[in-house]
């Protein structure tokens, strides 16, 4: 779990859903504590940590090789410009 620069808390797990909203790995909660709404990016596996960025990013580490669909192994990037599109990752051994 980690707090963004602007108080909304992000975290990972190997969940499927939180609340009645399908999330899949991670998810972000707004400062009321209610999700938000306009960030759902899609993990295959286990998000195991996250940490925020001074810019609004989000780097995640896990057991997962897909973001969002696209092959991501173990360390990806989600960037503050877009974060339901998944983009710049990092690939992982």
């Amino acid at each position: 779990m980690t707090v963004m620069p602007d108080g909304r808390v992000v975290f990972g797990g190997g969940f499927n859903s939180v609340g009645f909203f399908t999330r899949h790995g991670l998810t972000r909660l707004e400062t009321d504590g209610s999700v938000d709404l306009g960030f759902s990016p899609s993990v295959n596996n286990f998000v195991l940590t996250v940490a925020a960025q001074s810019d609004g990013g989000v780097v995640l580490a896990g057991e997962f090789s897909a973001v969002n669909n696209v092959g991501r192994k173990i360390v990806a990037r989600i960037n503050p410009d877009d974060d339901r599109i998944f983009r710049n990752g990092f690939e992982g051994s």
